[in-house]
């Protein structure tokens, strides 16, 4: 389901934009994004919506390839992974430890989280009718982080490589004509796109080991939104790879890593949240000692 935009958008060529001299010497980080939730505003619909975007250093690709391969061999399965099938039930609660050990365990690994939170975030009618425009918006909010993020990253600038999971029913051309009106509208000393190869493209779940852990990551995201409320433990996923998770120099996290388009209290307010932003002796960023 490999989603090849590169060259047309509608029937006519795909906008393009100049690549900056030293582009391609510059070392290379695999960005693999997926969402989660819906983009509907009924009372059916879900109270928010997310998407995530997981950063792997070009050093890290080999361990991120044999972790996934690695949990489909464990389980039992030949089938792409995916949180809700493999992970979710309550029988697999093993599953689930093992998993967040060993994604937390890929060295270098970057972590952005973008969440919408429908009762609190300003919306306009266009936005709360079109669910392509409701996706394009956060998407954006999570790949100017990736874009700031290659431009900080330790031991000098780097170029990233975007996949995100292909989403059903919705077509991407389009996806990829908004980014690129962000783009040309975009202030030369604002979000750095150029540090991306343009276009990004949309895969298949099967297609790609990244993909795969991006929904893994979701997955723990989401257990200790609605379910760490009421038991702080269920967000130990989450918290075992929060050193992964985009911070400032002086370890901020909300606003870096964790985007909330809403009111921030939608996580603030959470035990974990409080417990992992807290900053602790041995380093400004905050610690958990639910992360072990």
């Amino acid at each position: 389901m490999n989603l090849d935009l590169s060259g047309i958008i509608n029937g006519t060529p795909a906008p393009k934009f100049a690549v900056p001299d030293g582009f391609g010497a510059l070392k290379l980080v695999e960005v693999f994004c997926d969402e989660t939730g819906d983009r509907g505003w009924t009372s059916q619909s879900s109270t928010w919506f997310g998407m995530c975007a997981v950063m792997v250093p070009q050093e890290s690709v080999p361990q991120l390839r044999a972790t996934v391969s690695g949990l489909r061999a464990e389980i039992g399965t030949d089938r792409p992974l995916h949180w809700i099938e493999h992970f979710k039930k309550a029988r697999h609660e093993q599953r689930r430890d093992m998993a967040s050990n060993m994604v937390a365990a890929i060295p270098g690994v970057k972590v952005i989280y973008v969440v919408a939170d429908k009762a609190t975030m300003v919306a306009s009618p266009e936005l709360r009718s079109n669910g392509d425009l409701f996706y394009h918006w956060t998407m954006r909010l999570m790949l100017e982080r990736v874009a700031l993020a290659l431009q900080e990253w330790e031991g000098g600038q780097r170029r990233g490589m975007v996949r995100l999971g292909a989403v059903k029913g919705m077509d991407h051309a389009e996806s990829i004509g908004y980014l690129a009106n962000v783009r040309r509208k975009a202030s030369p000393w604002s979000t750095p796109w150029h540090l991306m190869h343009w276009p990004p493209r949309w895969v298949g779940t099967n297609e790609y080991d990244g993909v795969q852990a991006a929904d893994l990551y979701l997955g723990m995201f989401r257990r200790a939104v609605e379910r760490g409320g009421d038991d702080i433990r269920e967000a130990r996923h989450l918290l075992r790879h929060w050193h992964q998770v985009r911070s400032s120099s002086r370890g901020r996290v909300m606003g870096y890593g964790v985007k909330v388009h809403g009111d921030p209290s939608f996580l603030t307010t959470r035990g974990w949240w409080q417990a992992t932003n807290r900053p602790l002796e041995g380093g400004p960023g905050g610690h958990s000692h639910l992360s072990g």
